[in-house]
């Protein structure tokens, strides 16, 4: 079975370890590029337009015109089945990059696949980086290619045994993750860093956000409350319990925090064991529609 799945660039199928970009592409020398992933699964791009209005909004804040020349839907379908006849059968990770492209050229549309692995429950453990990041960095609503803080948090989270590292900012309060989002439940009340603290607003958080409105959770007789704004880091020693959320994780539990407390109950936390099931209810509706 093979991983060697190949990619696609501005109009056409690149064999796995072929050439698909110029070097002098934007997104290559500058970072002047917005990427995001996909959840491929049962056959279907798991709520494929909350991705597309994330890549959207993000190329409109770098200046890259939209939408691309290739349909995206079209190129990830067809990437998912060159993949598929590899013998992928699993759930991938498909990976859309646009960028400002070569000066005397248009944008590059990128996709590249890679198999999805999840974390094993019980949950995983994490970690605090260890530099701060800027309280309110509006780049932080953008995914963007320059994730070099990002790479270094996450390598040095798992040097120390940790799955992800969570960033705090300067005025002390918790923003994101590497790779996802953070929950906190304490006493009756969920709560999670707002995008105006200077953090990613994730697919998986926002359907996670608007499930709880439409229906609310009941938590021992009263109503689960649901506080999205500024999350202190100490919230974590407090919290009953903590879990992470991206696209190919879903509700990710969380059974320790390094340094702070290994006593979490991951997946068995009550919150996080029904907000994980509403989560993938959800995506079975949305491959349902599909």
């Amino acid at each position: 079975m093979s991983d060697h799945f190949p990619s696609f660039a501005n109009g056409r199928l690149v064999p796995h370890g072929k050439p698909a970009i110029r070097a002098d592409d934007a997104g290559f020398q500058l970072g002047m590029s917005v990427f995001d992933t996909v959840l491929f699964e049962d056959g279907v791009l798991v709520f494929l337009g909350d991705h597309l209005e994330r890549l959207a909004a993000g190329a409109a804040e770098l200046g890259i015109p939209w939408p691309p020349a290739d349909d995206p839907e079209r190129v990830l379908l067809l990437l998912a089945g060159e993949a598929r006849e590899l013998g992928a059968s699993g759930p991938l990770a498909l990976r859309m990059t646009l960028s400002r492209g070569p000066e005397d050229g248009g944008p590059t549309f990128a996709v590249t696949v890679r198999r999805v692995e999840r974390p094993a429950d019980p949950g995983v453990v994490i970690t605090l980086a260890g530099e701060p990041r800027r309280a309110g960095d509006p780049l932080g609503r953008v995914k963007s290619t320059n994730r070099i803080a990002y790479v270094r948090a996450r390598e040095e989270a798992q040097r120390a045994g940790a799955f992800e590292a969570l960033f705090v900012s300067d005025d002390g309060d918790l923003l994101e993750g590497t790779i996802s989002n953070v929950f906190c439940v304490t006493d009756g009340v969920l709560s999670t860093p707002s995008v105006e603290r200077g953090c990613l607003p994730g697919t998986s958080r926002g359907r996670l956000l608007a499930l709880l409105e439409e229906e609310p959770l009941e938590l021992e007789g009263r109503e689960l409350e649901v506080v999205v704004g500024r999350v202190e880091a100490a919230e974590l020693e407090r919290a009953n319990e903590v879990f992470l959320t991206n696209t190919t994780g879903g509700v990710i539990p969380v059974v320790g925090v390094l340094g702070l407390r290994d006593e979490l109950p991951g997946a068995a936390g009550r919150v996080t064991a029904e907000l994980r099931k509403r989560l993938v209810a959800a995506q079975v509706r949305d491959r349902a529609g599909n």
